[in-house]
């Protein structure tokens, strides 16, 4: 294939040198030739005005036979083929005595004699029937025909009337009669026909040698690079990626190779990444199959950003509409002129941002397309009711002028719409990907028991707020859907179902502002469908790996959940927290209704009681801070404890709390007893807004609830600056 490139590389340079040098020999022949045909005519034209100039003072000298005489040499002359001298009426001049007859009338008598004539010439009229003698007569002007086949040049010169003239000749004519030349051009085509061999002998080894020279040049400049690269790109073709392009100098080949270096090195690293992630590569190179055949939109813009002519027909396509070319670009990039807000300053910024593009030459076009506010932009395209969205990457590129300005923009659109779709796509896939190997990780952790109890409990609580929403549920009130969900979401987050405790806290948040409730109670169902299709293809390996003392595992695992969930809670929180834990039970028979009382517990201990590490350090304690899980029991109870030493309850602010909020009268004094009593109300809280952790006042509340159905009780010890304690006592024959 290079050959035949090559070939015809050659073939051009040399069709370009021989028509080029058959060009030069035809008009250098024709422009001699034109040159010597105009010196032959000025050579005749100045000979006339000699033999006019002759004629006429041998004629007023009364000399006629010396213009006769005269004539006669001229017409032997080398040249001349024919050379006369013809009267007005077409006579030959000098034949006969007519014209002497006419001077003697007009002088009054016989002022000239009789001299001899032309010889061998008829005195007869012979006639002259040509245009160009009757011009040369009616004109005064000189008349030239050519005959260059015949290679043959006639001239017809008028003969004045002069002034000296008309005193014999009278003043009836202007034009006495015509000097007729008949000139062979034999001599001036030999010269012409030497000068043509002359030149095409010179002009073709001319061409030879600069075809020649340009052969050689495109041999070492073309040629050579492009066999070099095509050698390393049938290399690397051949799974060799180890090659390497390397052209000498500085033109485009060397950057062509670099980029090809750079392919390579591409290459490389894309079989690298294909060894560590098969399916992830996978993907890529259906993405990369799709970015090798996407389709650009290409179009020009002018100095007043209007779009030119000049513009791809993928552009129609891409934006779905044909009226493109004279329209102004910000215009045509967003249409809806009216449209208030962020189209407005989406106009602008694209008017300022082209400004700039085509006036700040002074700026590197890189630095100018950071600031690009068409990368990756979506646009809204098509007319009337076709519309729709695209995602466009737009690239401009400036095109200079002679005298260094921006002549014109070149902007180049990238349909990026199917590939961020996939991207998202690709996301969400690998985000619930990611949340499945969590939730399979949860439930293994989790144990199928437990999770069966959670999902009860879940399905309890969707059923409830349904109800609540239908209005339904005559005996529930606002506050105890809010108790469940609360207990919900705090159990979640202990068993590691975050997304569950997402909703949930979703849920009370649309509960409390009026939301579409509806919407994520869907959400929380589609998600427990999930979670219970893993659970059923995973319960086999739950089951395999459950140990035989489930009621001892039950109680360590709940211990390592809640050392795990302090952890977390607490550096979403910004704190420092240690849990220390004081277990004397080898299992806790009442452990699965004790759960949600110790997780909302631990919970208001991180959020409510331990301080930041800043007012910590103000209060002279140390980070971090320590949150401390006792377990006992005696012959017929268990005693749980979960105490901190954070900042303590601050029983001025639970006063001024509960009078804001009308849980308690202003004008009261209430004693500390009363005050505890409080805090353990339903929907009071200390916070001010609500968190994912706490502040909707429904934890305290139903603690307490829940260890009065085990026939316990909780009681509080607390000091400020020291920190809090609550105590749990439930007896042994509770419900487990």
């Amino acid at each position: 294939m290079l050959s035949t490139i090559q070939a015809k590389i050659v073939t051009a340079i040399v069709l370009v040198l021989v028509v080029g040098v058959s060009a030069a020999t035809v008009i250098s022949i024709r422009t001699q030739r034109t040159n010597l045909l105009e010196a032959q005519q000025q050579e005749l034209a100045n000979n006339s005005n000699t033999l006019n100039i002759s004629v006429r003072n041998v004629m007023l000298a009364g000399e006629a036979p010396v213009a006769v005489s005269l004539l006669q040499d001229l017409s032997e002359a080398p040249g001349f083929d024919a050379l006369e001298i013809y009267r007005r009426d077409g006579s030959i001049a000098f034949s006969d005595f007519s014209t002497m007859e006419e001077v003697n009338r007009n002088l009054g008598g016989e002022a000239f004699p009789e001299t001899p004539r032309r010889t061998g010439t008829p005195d007869a009229i012979v006639p002259v029937e040509t245009v160009a003698f009757e011009e040369a007569v009616t004109f005064n002007t000189p008349r030239i025909v050519e005959d260059l086949e015949a290679q043959q040049l006639e001239y017809y010169f008028p003969i004045l009337n002069y002034s000296e003239c008309r005193q014999c000749h009278g003043t009836d004519h202007f034009v006495r009669g015509v000097a007729y030349y008949d000139v062979s051009l034999d001599s001036v085509f030999d010269r012409i026909g030497n000068a043509r061999n002359t030149l095409l002998i010179l002009y073709i080894a001319m061409t030879a040698a600069i075809a020649l020279a340009l052969v050689t040049l495109m041999q070492q400049i073309v040629i050579v690079p492009i066999r070099s690269i095509g050698r390393v790109v049938g290399r690397v073709g051949e799974g060799d990626l180890d090659v390497q392009a390397d052209v000498a100098g500085s033109s485009e080949f060397r950057t062509l190779s670099q980029k090809i270096n750079a392919m390579i090195g591409g290459l490389k690293e894309r079989n690298r990444l294909e060894v560590q992630n098969s399916v992830i590569e996978a993907r890529d190179e259906e993405n990369r199959k799709y970015l090798d055949n996407i389709a650009e939109g290409l179009l020009l813009i002018d100095r007043d950003h209007r779009i030119s002519e000049q513009y791809s027909r993928y552009v129609e396509e891409l934006f779905a509409t044909t009226e493109i070319a004279g329209r102004s670009f910000v215009d045509f990039i967003y249409p809806d002129t009216a449209q208030p807000g962020g189209e407005a300053d989406a106009r602008h910024d694209l008017a300022r941002f082209l400004t700039m593009v085509f006036e700040n030459t002074a700026t590197e076009m890189e630095m100018i397309m950071s600031i690009n506010p068409l990368a990756e932009q979506r646009l809204t395209v098509g007319d009337g009711g076709e519309q729709r969205e695209i995602v466009v990457d737009t690239h401009f590129q400036r095109i200079f002028a002679d005298d260094g300005t921006v002549e014109r923009v070149m902007v180049i659109f990238e349909d990026l719409t199917d590939i961020v779709r996939t991207r998202a796509q690709l996301e969400s896939e690998r985000q619930r990907y990611k949340s499945d190997i969590e939730h399979i990780a949860t439930l293994l952790k989790t144990g199928p028991e437990a999770y069966q109890e959670f999902s009860r409990d879940v399905r309890r609580t969707i059923e409830l707020v349904e109800q609540t929403i239908e209005g339904s549920a005559a005996g529930e009130s606002r506050n105890t859907v809010l108790r469940e969900l609360h207990s919900l979401k705090g159990t979640a987050r202990y068993l590691e179902f975050y997304p569950v405790a997402e909703l949930a806290h979703a849920a009370e948040d649309a509960i409390s502002d009026g939301g579409d409730v509806a919407a994520i109670v869907e959400r929380l169902r589609e998600e427990m469908e999930n979670l219970d299709t893993i659970n059923e293809r995973f319960r086999s390996f739950a089951a395999v790996i459950a140990p035989e003392d489930t009621a001892r595992a039950a109680l360590s695992d709940f211990l390592e959940h809640i050392e795990r969930m302090s952890r977390e809670i607490a550096a979403e929180l910004e704190k420092g927290v240690v849990v220390q834990i004081d277990n004397e039970l080898t299992e806790l028979s009442v452990l699965s209704r004790l759960k949600n009382p110790i997780i909302h517990l631990v919970r208001n201990a991180i959020d409510h009681g331990i301080e930041d590490e800043y007012e910590r350090l103000a209060a002279g304690k140390s980070n971090p801070a320590t949150i401390t899980l006792a377990f006992s029991e005696s012959e017929t109870v268990y005693v749980v404890s979960i105490g901190d030493d954070g900042r303590g309850i601050d029983f001025d602010a639970v006063r001024r709390t509960a009078v804001e909020r009308g849980v308690l009268a202003a004008d009261r004094t209430y004693t500390r007893a009363q005050l505890v009593k409080t805090l353990f109300a339903p929907s009071f809280s200390t916070r001010g807004g609500a968190t994912e952790i706490s502040g909707r006042g429904v934890g305290l509340d139903v603690v307490q609830e829940e260890i009065r159905s085990l026939g316990g009780k909780i009681s509080l010890r607390t000091r400020a600056g020291e920190g809090t304690r609550f105590t749990l006592t439930v007896p042994k024959g509770g419900q487990s």
